[in-house]
């Protein structure tokens, strides 16, 4: 089926979220120890600054506010709330151990994980196993040999305590992502085989080498691997959850992400902030406002005021803008309460929350979008003017 726009419908008239999270995707920065080419410029370089531990503190406490803000109107409180953190790479910050453990002293309801590139010391891989409740390890073929194969190891070790796996397959490494797939079989380890690519297949994408686009013999082991004939165009949700459809009560894989015209609740279940620009969104790939449109709620600076504006909808108008996704792809986030229709979304949302009126905001329609990579790009420029 295709959508208005020509692209592959989803396949349901609703996602109905089953596991009652709420995450909070931190990035830390983009420094790195790798510098993968298919891992764009907003996403990764060698000099971006380290976040400071009293920054990371302050900030914590209105992460704490702000949910706890939407957990009073859940009917049941979130089964989890993790702190999920990533880059760059977050071991390369010197205080991040040591945040984490504040974290776990002051607010032990959540929970710290982190995305990782794994490539780190037997020391750092024991600090993650005693600190951190889990993770993911990112297996990344552009290494090394022995870099490659410290990572396999660690992914093995920290297995051990519920991380989880993805494997990206770089269609140039192909057959070298399938041996590594292989060994985590032998090994007894969850993983997923990621595509390379975040962007919806855009052509500007693939041109650059964010995008990759896979032979036949590749698409047929995807297609083998999600038992979809049409995994091609499909996703599956990275973090393994299970959501409801309206063709199945336990999916983990969509034949397409594209919810454009939907309502979504996105911002029930989900945060991100970027440390280095200092800027916080609802979701780190979605980025879509409580106004319609791609940009952040606020920055680091103005804590404050988001959370009075919100603390006004919610417990004095009795009220909160619902998102209508402008947006023709869904990377992560795919898996949370949307639904085709206002009244569809109304029957999702509305037996998990208590009394509130569902404001739908209108499908945004210009294109002044502010995203995390075009403030990335112009930090840049303005560096390389300076």
């Amino acid at each position: 089926m295709k959508m208005p726009n020509g692209a592959t419908a989803p396949m349901t008239q609703f996602i109905n979220d089953t596991q009652n999270k709420f995450q909070i995707v931190w990035d830390l920065g983009r420094r790195c120890t790798y510098a993968c080419s298919y891992c764009p410029p907003h996403r990764n370089n060698k000099f971006s600054p380290l976040a400071t531990y009293d920054d990371l503190v302050k900030t914590m406490d209105f992460v704490a506010d702000y949910v706890g803000m939407y957990e009073e109107y859940r009917k049941v409180p979130y089964r989890n709330k993790t702190l999920s953190f990533t880059g760059g790479e977050p071991t390369i910050h010197n205080s991040f151990f040591k945040f984490a453990r504040y974290v776990n002293e002051t607010y032990p309801d959540f929970t710290v994980s982190m995305t990782t590139n794994g490539a780190f010391s037997e020391r750092v891989a024991q600090e993650c196993l005693e600190i951190l409740t889990g993770g993911t390890v990112s297996y990344h073929p552009e290494s090394t040999p022995a870099m490659k194969k410290l990572v396999i190891k660690n992914i093995i070790t920290l297995s051990k305590n519920l991380w989880r796996t993805n494997v990206m397959f770089h269609k140039d490494y192909f057959d070298e992502c399938v041996d590594v797939c292989k060994q985590l079989d032998e090994a007894g380890v969850d993983y997923t085989p990621r595509r390379i690519g975040d962007d919806g297949g855009a052509q500007w994408s693939i041109d650059k080498g964010y995008t990759h686009v896979y032979t036949e013999e590749q698409e047929a082991w995807f297609d083998n691997y999600f038992g979809a004939s049409d995994a091609k165009e499909g996703r599956m949700c990275c973090g393994g959850r299970r959501f409801c459809t309206s063709t199945s009560n336990a999916s983990t894989f969509l034949p397409s992400t594209n919810f454009k015209g939907w309502s979504c609740g996105v911002n029930w279940y989900f945060l991100f902030l970027n440390s280095e620009i200092r800027q916080i969104y609802t979701h780190q790939t979605c980025g879509v406002n409580l106004k319609g449109k791609v940009g952040p709620i606020g920055s680091f600076e103005d804590t404050e005021q988001i959370l009075e504006e919100l603390e006004t909808q919610l417990f004095v108008e009795k009220k909160l803008p619902v998102i209508t996704c402008p947006k023709d792809f869904c990377g992560c986030g795919m898996c949370i309460d949307k639904a085709e229709t206002p009244a569809l979304f109304a029957d999702v949302l509305k037996p998990k929350i208590n009394e509130l009126e569902l404001d739908y905001v209108p499908e945004y329609t210009g294109d002044d979008h502010v995203s995390v990579s075009k403030i990335m790009k112009s930090l840049d420029n303005d560096n390389k003017e300076t």
